[in-house]
């Protein structure tokens, strides 16, 4: 059965949004999955301080150079990041999930239509 010619403009249109919704779910995992593999990094990175004693030499690597760096700024800093890298995880999950159900209310529509 055809759809009347507006009807099947507004089908078309909805299936844009639905792309533009597989898109973005698309960018918000590869950005996911970057953030999970820094977060792994940092949580390993602690793993090691937590083998190190009070008073031992801790270095950081800057570009090719290694930087002598105090143990406990070392741990607050990687402390931050790994805070800071759980945030932006739980935002990207939240922005997925209501990215999911736009396109799912997107989808219902035009079933609707149809």
């Amino acid at each position: 059965m055809a759809l009347p010619s507006d009807k099947q403009a507004q089908v078309e249109e909805l299936l844009k949004k639905v792309k533009e919704c597989q898109k973005e779910l698309t960018n918000i995992q590869t950005n996911r999955q970057k953030l999970i593999t820094q977060l792994s990094e940092v949580e390993l990175a602690k793993k090691e301080m937590d083998l190190t004693k009070e008073g031992d030499e801790i270095y950081k690597l800057t570009g090719t150079v290694l930087l002598p760096q105090n143990r406990d700024e070392a741990l607050m800093m990687l402390t931050k990041t790994q805070e800071h890298l759980k945030t932006d995880l739980q935002r990207l999950e939240d922005l997925a999930a209501q990215t999911e159900k736009r396109g799912e209310e997107i989808r219902q529509q035009i079933v609707a239509l149809q």
